[in-house]
Parts: C-alpha cells; structure tokens; sequence
C-alpha cells in the first residue's frame, strides 16, 4: 500500500509544480493587409513563461491598458513582410545546379499575419496597436476575460478571491454552472 501512496504524492506533486510554473496568457493573432490591421482570432492559453527581451528596437508597439487606462504591458513586434524571392527555374541546369548566381533581392508583401503571446492581467481592459509612427491602428476588447473590473461593483464573475477590490467581503453569489467552472479554474491558476 505505501508504494501506492508514494506515487499518488508523486504525481501530486509534479501536477502542482507543472502548473506553477506555467502562465495565463492572451494569444492574439493579427492580420495585416496593405498597412491595415484586423484581429483575427484571440484566446486565453497556459503557457511556459515567455522571454520578451529580443524585441525589435522599432516596428509596431502593442500596450495592454487597464480599466484605469493604466498601462499593463508593452512591447515591440513587426509583420513578416520581407520575402526573399525564389530562383526561376532558368537559372538551373538539367542537373538541377544552379547556372546563375544574381544579387539576393527582397519583395516586400503586402499581407502577413502574426501570432502575439502577452501575459495575462485581471485587470486587463484593451490592447492597443501603434504602428512605426505611433498612430493607433487598432484597438482590442479583452475586457471579456477580465476577472476585476475595479468599478467598485461586484459583479457576476468577480469574486472576494478574484477581485477583492470589487468584492471586499465574501459576498455569496449565485452563479451557473459554467461561472462556477470558470472560478474554479481561475483559482487554480492564481
């Protein structure tokens, strides 16, 4: 019976660390076409910790504000525009060597899409994108996955363990099912 213990605390444990170690984040795919931007999909996910510190020096600026219009995050991305073009056939032999050896050229696309991973925050109320100029290209709603709001209110899915801001005493709501679930799952990943 003890070896049996020993790896249900085995298992138990790993879970535990595994689940520490992992972040909430925003995935964010955006879609540029001809210098305009459109969301194309978006979704929380568990993730390893992300490295932000290879950032590009320029490019388009993402900020993460909060219902304050504080700012939560930030950070610098570019499109995949660049293309280098392929070899026409011509330049190849029957043998497939290559005959002719120009300069590389690039071709800049006019359509890209990009996949942005950005922590998640509670509080977390819009994402705005800049462009190379600093003009707002587009701005994002993420207010659907915010668990506090700081409205001073305590709402549907806020919480005292959420959102003691909002919910200074715990305060018993009815929720459905799916609010129950979702808490559950928030509390698991605090």
């Amino acid at each position: 019976m003890k070896p049996i213990k020993f790896i249900v605390f085995f298992i138990l444990c790993s879970a535990i660390v595994f689940a520490q170690q992992n972040k909430i984040y925003y995935s964010l795919t955006l879609e540029y076409t001809k210098g305009e931007i459109l969301k194309k999909d978006m979704f929380l996910i568990e993730s390893p910790e992300q490295d932000y510190k290879n950032q590009p020096g320029e490019g388009y600026s993402l900020i993460l504000k909060s219902f304050k219009e504080e700012e939560l995050f930030s950070m610098k991305f570019n499109f995949p525009l660049k293309k280098i073009n392929d070899a026409p056939i011509d330049w190849f032999d029957k043998e497939g060597q290559q005959i002719i050896v120009p300069t590389v050229t690039e071709k800049e696309l006019d359509r890209a899409s990009i996949a942005l991973s950005v922590p998640y925050f509670k509080n977390g109320k819009t994402i705005e994108i800049y462009d190379k100029s600093n003009k707002l290209k587009l701005s994002i709603d993420v207010s659907e996955f915010s668990t506090c709001n700081f409205n001073k209110i305590c709402d549907l899915k806020e919480s005292h363990e959420l959102c003691p801001e909002d919910c200074p005493f715990a305060e018993k709501i009815k929720l459905s099912l799916w609010q129950r679930i979702i808490k559950f799952i928030n509390n698991i990943f605090k």
